[in-house]
Parts: structure tokens; sequence; C-alpha cells
């Protein structure tokens, strides 16, 4: 469960990061209803929408494009610990 926080957690930084750090947003594909400012484009098939940030917190949706449409897709953690 900590190393799939620890991934999520550091996947929105880095595309927040790389958000904040462009001179202009990337153009191009994106899911229907998701405004420019509120995409992380990782790559052409995959992407993130920023819901909500905060100083401590940020949350968001990962979309990843299957079959030239975009799935939203969901992280399931169980209820085990990892080590």
């Amino acid at each position: 469960m900590r190393i799939y926080k620890a991934c999520l957690i550091s996947s929105l930084t880095i595309g927040l990061a790389l958000l904040l750090g462009a001179a202009h947003s990337w153009e191009g594909d994106r899911p229907e209803r998701v405004r420019a400012e509120n995409w992380i484009r990782m790559s052409d098939a995959a992407g993130i929408v920023v819901n909500h940030m905060s100083s401590d917190k940020i949350t968001g949706v990962l979309y990843v494009k299957r079959d030239d449409k975009w799935i939203q897709v969901s992280i399931e953690n169980s209820q085990g610990t990892v080590e």
C-alpha cells in the first residue's frame, strides 16, 4: 500500500512540476470535459487530471487511451500491507 501511494504521489509531483515549469501547456488530445489547465500529459496515451490542490495534498485521476477512447483508471489497494 505504501509503494502504491508513493508512486502516485511521485507521479503527481513530477507532473505538477512539469506543468508549472512549462512556459505553455501542451496542446493536443485529452479526455472530453477536461480543461487544459487541469490536464497533465504523461504521454500520447496517458495523463492525469488534477482535481484538487492544497499545500499538503494533491488529488487527481489517471486516464489512459485505449482504442482511441480515454478510460479512467481506478487503483484499488487491498486491505493487506506491503512490506
